[in-house]
């Protein structure tokens, strides 16, 4: 059978657009070097920036190293935002190609001040968020990386989430900040960490109670962030 590739003729029009297109779609897409750890780690550290959040370049190269070291099968983001921590988690899972970290958030302003008082300046704050937009950007970064296999988030309220979670390898509590609302939203998700799995407790300062907790059933492996964030593993079966 012969095919005339000729000006007018419509095959030649399909393939040219189906190039066209998948030359542009390549084009719209990052380019990721990831032949070794190191350099998923620079590349990520590249593209924090552009991730609305708290998570240092720093952070996010000490919470990779711990992934590549123990090759996690659950992890878990608690307060999501719109995932500057989740981000360096999901991109090294993606890396190993294996294991999956869930991020959970109820991108709610009522959720989000719950545990402040009434007097506090993050209060404020907290409630001029647009919420839907930061859920929406989060959303965003992980279908653009390429990142839906290693990544979910679960948009609900740290009660409502904790019964489609079993056991987990890496915990990282960025929540409220606050006292009452770590030691309430936390322990539930503390007592399901396996025997030697990881916590990260970002703003421990502020949540005593619930270090108080940790400290009998884990010891300090890592200070990042000036000491506003601890890496502790636990040592005691809850």
């Amino acid at each position: 059978m012969h095919f005339y590739l000729g000006k007018n003729n419509p095959m030649l029009f399909r393939l040219t657009l189906f190039f066209q297109i998948t030359f542009l779609f390549l084009l719209s897409m990052p380019f990721v070097d990831a032949s070794s750890p190191q350099q998923c780690k620079d590349f990520v550290k590249k593209e924090l920036p552009y991730i609305a959040g708290w998570c240092s370049a720093k952070k996010a190269e000490a919470m990779m190293d711990l992934i590549f070291a123990t090759q996690p099968d659950i992890c878990i983001e608690m307060g999501v935002f719109e995932g500057s921590s989740l981000f360096p988690t999901a991109y090294a899972l993606k890396y190993l190609n294996h294991g999956v970290v869930f991020g959970i958030d109820a991108w709610s302003p009522a959720e989000a001040i719950r545990y402040y008082p009434a007097n506090s300046i993050h209060r404020d704050w907290w409630t001029q968020q647009n919420f839907n937009l930061h859920y929406h950007n989060c959303l965003k970064w992980i279908g653009g990386y390429s990142l839906d296999r290693f990544c979910k988030v679960f948009k609900s309220t740290f009660a409502n989430a904790l019964d489609q979670i079993d056991s987990i390898d890496i915990l990282h509590i960025d929540a409220t900040h606050t006292n009452e609302g770590d030691f309430f939203d936390a322990i539930p998700y503390i007592r399901k960490v396996k025997k030697m799995g990881y916590i990260w407790f970002d703003g421990w300062p502020n949540s005593p109670d619930t270090y108080e907790y940790l400290k009998p059933r884990c010891y300090i492996q890592k200070v990042v962030d000036s000491g506003n964030c601890i890496l502790m593993q636990k040592i005691v079966e809850d």
